[in-house]
């Protein structure tokens, strides 16, 4: 074989080996992001990230901030004057013979409100914030139906305001009052309308009902 014919053929034969060597090379430095069977799995989630950490709600002593709350001190966004006045407009012609606040189990604080017609009864309970309601009843008066008038009351004529009844129960008692409510009497040896507060005593001592007459605003001894 002439000279010239060898060298062009190893010339052409090196030229192709460098190619494949170079086409490795590339084939060896392409990722796996295209591959899904390459990619690995998300790392666990670790304790205390959103997606494990329970919620408060089903915690057990997480969320009772409000088991403490004092519902005079620390009072609903609305008024005991607009519940009673919410309850009116759905019950018109009516008197209240009871107006009550309590913290219930979840720490939401909740209006009940009592009023008496001529006729009928009107019980409504709502969320002390919203006024939303949450419960309602409404029914003739029976037998009792002269008591139940009797015990109805002028919340414009109260003497004694909830501010002063309540200093005079917590003299009484110390503690947080979780519970308040304007009541008439249809007891003729009782005044005629008188407030009554649950006050949780310190030290889980439990709790304690104090009532103040809400003419005179003084201790009414049972």
């Amino acid at each position: 074989m002439l000279p010239e014919i060898r060298s062009s053929i190893l010339g052409r034969g090196a030229t192709a080996l460098a190619a494949a060597a170079l086409g490795l090379t590339m084939v060896g430095c392409t990722t796996n992001d295209s591959n899904p069977a390459a990619t690995p799995p998300p790392a666990a989630t670790a304790p205390g990230d959103p997606a494990t950490t329970p919620d408060a709600a089903d915690t057990p002593g997480v969320g009772d901030a409000d088991d403490n709350r004092d519902i005079v001190a620390d009072p609903p966004a609305r008024s005991w004057e607009d519940a009673l006045a919410a309850a009116q407009e759905a019950f018109p012609d009516s008197q209240p013979i009871m107006i009550q606040l309590e913290r219930k189990d979840d720490g939401k604080l909740q209006y009940e409100i009592d009023l008496v017609s001529e006729t009928e009864k009107y019980e409504v309970d709502m969320d002390a914030d919203t006024l939303d309601k949450t419960s309602e009843d409404r029914e003739e008066l029976g037998m009792d139906a002269d008591s139940e008038r009797q015990r109805r009351f002028d919340p414009a004529g109260l003497q004694t305001n909830l501010e002063r009844a309540t200093e005079v129960a917590r003299g009484e008692q110390a503690g947080v009052v979780n519970k308040w409510k304007i009541e008439g009497n249809s007891d003729d040896n009782k005044p005629p309308v008188h407030y009554e507060f649950e006050i949780d005593r310190e030290g889980g001592l439990g709790d304690n009902t104090v009532k103040v007459d809400a003419a005179n605003g003084e201790l009414i001894q049972d």
